[in-house]
């Protein structure tokens, strides 16, 4: 196999459908994106250990393991060295494994990073040597149900250790992200999209018929503070009511892949436009000023579907996007669902 995973790639981005002319300095700089070339990288005699799947080569930590694409700070820093220093000092089980392919990170943990990030990646690998020369490995804490099914979709059946386990390779190959986290390779998005799409029995031929709203009211943070009010505004306009956590991934899918409209607050439910047909609405209800988060827009782009946005007040200025409770301004929402239902 070639060290290049891909090659560099200019990815243009068609904007927002109700994009406000005050708003342009939120997306712009993301209408254009140029992504670099990737390459893996081969070691040899690598111990691979812990829940977050750390790699070392003798008293040498291969950070890049646990940190990809991000600054890493010195307080980030020497928390990850005393949870690797923890847990070699932990481990009771040895596996040995010929040649492996790692491919998460600290990050991969979380849905949206685990379709966004790494299911980019495994399109990018040459398949026939993935399956018949590499064992994908995985931490058991990455080894939700989400990651059983969509593996199965590969016809990939990795290797999970546990926390206390130490995997040692013969060969190990270390994949990159293919492009930086929130940003994707429409070629490979898509090829993703398809393989999970025929996996259940699904395609892109037909033209969703649902109208969805996507609640975070189970989270732990970042939700609507005004819901009940948006809900009522929502129902007028046959939006059905959806709480991702109470179905499992083959029926998040199947909805998503029979809805016309999704409409969600910033977060991972957002991710499930991945199963929607071309030409389908997102609408993302957004911080106002947040010229930063724009992983959904360029999602929606890479996928050929039309995004929409409202932006939102927040009820704490110190949280931030992801710890902040969102405040619609159901007189815009509404205003935008006239226009297009008219």
């Amino acid at each position: 196999m070639e060290n290049q995973l891909v090659g560099t790639e200019t990815v243009c981005r068609k904007k927002p459908i109700n994009i406000q002319t005050g708003d342009e300095k939120l997306f712009a700089h993301e209408y254009k994106k140029d992504i670099a070339a990737k390459n893996v990288e081969f070691f040899e005699n690598i111990e691979v250990f812990g829940s977050r799947g750390f790699m070392k080569k003798g008293f040498y930590v291969l950070l890049s393991s646990y940190f990809q694409g991000i600054n890493v700070g010195i307080l980030l820093l020497m928390r990850a060295y005393i949870e690797m220093f923890v847990l070699l000092f932990q481990h009771k089980n040895e596996i040995t494994c010929e040649n492996a392919i790692y491919i998460v990170d600290n990050y991969s943990l979380e849905f949206f990073h685990w379709f966004g990030d790494i299911l980019q990646k495994l399109e990018a690998l040459d398949s026939n040597e993935l399956k018949s020369s590499y064992t994908i490995i995985i931490p058991k804490n990455n080894y939700f149900p989400w990651v059983a099914e969509t593996l199965k979709a590969y016809s990939i059946e990795p290797l999970v250790f546990e926390f206390d386990d130490i995997i040692k390779c013969k060969n190990i190959m270390a994949v990159p992200h293919v492009a930086p986290t929130g940003n994707y390779r429409p070629e490979l998005i898509k090829k993703m999209q398809k393989r999970i799409l025929n996996y259940y029995g699904l395609n892109l031929n037909t033209s969703g018929t649902k109208r969805i709203y996507i609640s975070r009211e189970k989270a732990p943070k970042r939700k609507v503070q005004n819901e009940s009010e948006l809900i009522n505004l929502l129902k007028k306009y046959s939006f059905e009511i959806i709480n991702m956590e109470d179905l499992n991934f083959e029926d998040q899918v199947k909805l998503s892949n029979d809805s016309e409209i999704m409409l969600s607050i910033h977060g991972a439910g957002l991710t499930n436009m991945c199963w929607m047909n071309p030409n389908s609405k997102v609408f993302e209800l957004r911080l106002k000023d947040d010229s930063i988060n724009n992983c959904y827009f360029s999602l929606a782009s890479a996928l050929n579907l039309d995004y929409y946005y409202i932006l939102c007040d927040q009820v704490n200025s110190k949280c931030g996007t992801y710890g902040a409770g969102f405040i619609v301004d159901l007189n815009k929402l509404e205003y935008e669902l006239k226009k297009l239902f008219k």
